[in-house]
């Protein structure tokens, strides 16, 4: 896991280098790729493929999401936002086996869509014509978060709570990376969103090293 970890620091710092570059996409797809293969590795090692399995169309998912939002093309926002959201909901369907959908499940993804509503009615962000597929992304995201800590909850291995950990980080980089797309496009924003979603993903890739 250590040499996985160092492979992937190395990627990320290429990634960060080659910003603003032609080689941006190919740097980006290789750090995408690598906590995929940190997960299946993971997954090898502890005998774990069924829960790989499970896991895996989320990972994808996010994997192709972050690919997408390296083209600069008119409808690639929106692409990744689609790629995000079913990722949001392979992993609903895989921890939805660890807790029953309550009222609990909602808390969250309620204040997400409250304070979405809020934001966009006061103009204080404008998310054009992405304000409804934001808006059922930032439930979506929302109730993935919550069910991962309502998981944790009531099965605290360190399995899930490296699941819990990536899924609130991935959270705090979008609300980062909401602030660089539509409000300041400031590169100590832009860097720390890629830092959290790394950083989170890297919690759901290695969470098989300890199931």
């Amino acid at each position: 896991m250590l040499i996985m970890t160092i492979v992937y620091l190395i990627l990320l710092l290429l990634l960060a280098l080659s910003a603003r570059t032609k080689y941006y996409l190919y740097a980006k797809t290789a750090s995408s790729l690598c906590f995929v293969v940190i997960a299946i590795v993971g997954a090898i090692s502890r005998h774990a493929m069924y829960t790989l399995l499970l896991m895996l169309p989320g990972l994808l998912a996010f994997m192709l999401g972050d690919i997408i939002l390296a083209f600069k093309s008119k409808h690639s926002l929106l692409l990744g936002i689609i790629a995000f959201s079913i990722g949001d909901l392979a992993f609903l369907h895989f921890l939805g086996d660890y807790h029953d959908f309550g009222l609990s499940s909602l808390l969250l993804s309620v204040i997400a869509l409250i304070s979405y509503v809020f934001i966009a009615k006061k103009g204080i962000i404008d998310f054009g014509e992405l304000l409804i597929p934001s808006g059922v992304y930032a439930f979506l995201e929302g109730l993935v978060v919550m069910k991962s800590i309502l998981v944790y909850r009531v099965v605290p291995t360190r399995f899930f709570l490296f699941i819990m950990i990536g899924m609130i980080l991935y959270l705090i980089s979008d609300l980062v990376l909401m602030i660089f797309k539509f409000k300041k496009k400031s590169l100590a924003i832009g860097a720390a969103a890629l830092a959290l979603y790394y950083g989170g993903l890297y919690c759901l890739a290695i969470c098989f090293f300890f199931i």
